[in-house]
Parts: C-alpha cells; structure tokens; sequence
C-alpha cells in the first residue's frame, strides 16, 4: 500500500493524483537540464550530463518496491501498511467522527409517540498525516564520472535511503513523534496513542515478567487477566501480538520446564488457548513490552497521503549537485468507541 503500483494507481484517485504529480516532478527535471543545456551549450563540461530516462526511474522504484517488500526486523510497519486506505495529500491530519449509541425502545400497549427522543452524540477527533523525507546528492563531477558505469552509486544511495525511510516510519508508527501537530491534535505511536489501552505489567500492576515467568504463570496469564481485559473493551476476536526479543525466548521454551511433562512450547500452549492469532517478534521493543492489536481497519490503520516516490531536484547553475529526495506521507489512526473502548494495547512495566 505504501509502493506505487498499477492496482493501487487505477483504484484510488489520490493515489493516482499523487502518481501523476511525481510524473511532473520527474519530468520537470529534465525540462530544467535541456534550458541549462540551451543556455550554455557545450561550452562548459558540467553541462554534458544526460538526462533521466524512464528507464533509470524504473529501476529506482523497483529497488524501492524491493526494499519495503524485505522485512529488515519491521514486520510491525508491513503489517500495519497493510491495514492503509488512501487520504488526499492536501491533508494534514485525518479526522473522523465518533457516534454514541442511541435508540432508546419503549414498550406499550398504545404505541403513542414517546415523551423522550433520542439521538446520535458525535464527538471529533484526529491524527496528523506528516511528510517522511530524506534525500542523497552526488556531485556533478562525479555524476559525469558515474554515467560511463551505469549509475550503480546511485541505485546503492536508493536503496539506502528508502531503508532509512522504512526504519523512521517503524519508529514512528510505534513511538509518534511530540513535535508534529496539526489542529491541536499530536503524532502519536501505538505505544503512546490516546487511544491505546495501556496495560501495566509491574508489580503495581498486573504483576507479571513475561521474560522470565514460568510457562503455567504465562499461559495463566494470558487466559486470566489479558482476557479479561480484552472482554472490558468487547474484543471478540483474537488479537495479534507483537513483544520484544525477550519474551519470545521466554515463550519459545518447551512447556516440559513446568510440573509434569507437557509436549510444545510455551507459545503454541498460548496459541491454543489464549485468544491470540499470533505472536510475533520486534526488534523495536525490549525487555516486559509487547503490543496488541484487532487486525481490522475499523480499529487501526495507516493512513496514506503519499506513497513513497523519488524524484531529483531540478538543478539551477551548471555547477549544482544532483540532488534526489525520497519521501512519503503517511500517518497512523486508533479509534475508541463513543464509550471509551479500544481493540489496540500497550503492555510493558
């Protein structure tokens, strides 16, 4: 969802908007290279370079499609990517309604109008949708030098660059970021979100370390008080885990540790009885942490303005770099409902 693609272009006008606004850019960099070339002519070196073939910015979107498509320990992003709808780019934050419930029924025997009516409450709320960029330059000597080796610095600065663009979107989707608002409303993570269910595992709380608790205290805890929470906000289907390379050792250990022989790992007893979909390990969190989510778009999602693209800038003096910037806007959205209730949990402590 966050690569350009056909499906995605033919599908969904804001993508197709975007797509087409990239094209301009690209295209704007070699109009601005044939004025400089008109100007100068060949009277400087500088101005010998070629310019951009559709083919070159074919291999930079597929070496972009590859690099999200390897998981690199962000499986987390993948899989809330996976949950994007499109927002138009002219958006700086997503903002949605939430609506009571309303409806009270009177039972009589006249079916008179009832002396109360009700109606739907709305409440407002919002989450930014920023801009995600970074950029690489190469100098024109070097650019002149690279074209009679087929621009491989350039792919490797691509490939870099979109690497380091998918590790700040990770971070971001998981921890927000205090310094971007819009309308009153602040870049918030899972971990963090207003609309996250904070779950206190230390011992002022629900009192249990997953990465060292023994297999019967684990799986208790999952079928006891993590269930319990789950039936406080109405969650009827099961959630998908993400915790910290610490509590998968943990919950990776054979079950036989505990009283009396028991065949499997401590995980697979969880998956059997828990109410878990599955368990999953990130990077990005350590020590008693893990999160939780409904995988259902009506709970959680991303919400995409922007897909990543590249695009160069146009250069204005024979002696300017090249200069090439890769970006994307994408945000991240979790509702409650008007009572307060959220299908997406922090636990950590």
């Amino acid at each position: 969802m966050i690569v350009f693609n056909k499906k995605l272009v033919t599908e969904y006008n804001q993508v197709k908007q975007a797509w087409n606004q990239l094209l301009m850019q690209r295209e704007s960099f070699n109009v601005n290279q044939n004025n400089i070339s008109a100007q100068y002519g060949g009277a400087l070196e500088v101005n010998q370079s070629a310019l951009i073939s559709k083919d070159y910015w074919r291999e930079v979107d597929n070496i972009t499609t590859r690099v999200f498509r390897n998981d690199e320990g962000n499986g987390l992003l993948d899989d809330l990517l996976g949950l994007g709808t499109p927002i138009s780019i002219g958006k700086t934050a997503a903002l949605y309604r939430v609506s009571s419930d309303a409806g009270k029924v009177h039972r009589t025997l006249t079916g008179h109008v009832p002396e109360e009516l009700d109606k739907v409450i709305y409440d407002e709320a919002g989450d930014p949708i920023p801009i995600f960029n970074t950029g690489y330059s190469r100098e024109w000597r070097e650019w002149n030098g690279m074209q009679s080796e087929n621009l491989d610095a350039m792919a490797d600065d691509q490939e870099a660059h979109v690497a380091a663009i998918r590790e700040d979107m990770a971070d971001y989707m998981l921890s927000g970021d205090a310094k971007v608002k819009v309308k009153g409303y602040v870049g918030a993570g899972i971990t963090n979100h207003a609309n996250t269910n904070q779950v206190d595992l230390s011992a002022s709380g629900l009192n249990i370390d997953l990465t060292t608790s023994t297999p019967d205290q684990t799986v208790a805890f999952f079928t006891g008080p993590f269930a319990k929470l789950l039936d406080d906000n109405y969650v009827q289907e099961k959630v998908k885990l993400w915790a910290s390379p610490d509590i998968m050792r943990n919950l990776n250990k054979p079950y036989s540790d505990a009283a009396g022989f028991k065949e499997g790992t401590v995980l697979e007893y969880i998956l059997r009885y828990g109410r878990i979909e599955s368990v999953n390990q990130t990077f990005k969190l350590t020590g008693n942490h893990f999160i939780a989510y409904v995988r259902n778009s009506q709970y959680i999602k991303t919400r995409i303005a922007a897909p990543v693209g590249t695009f160069m800038i146009p250069r204005q003096n024979p002696f300017d770099n090249y200069n090439t910037l890769v970006w994307s806007a994408v945000g991240l959205q979790i509702k409650r409902d008007f009572n307060g209730r959220s299908k997406v949990f922090n636990a950590q402590g």
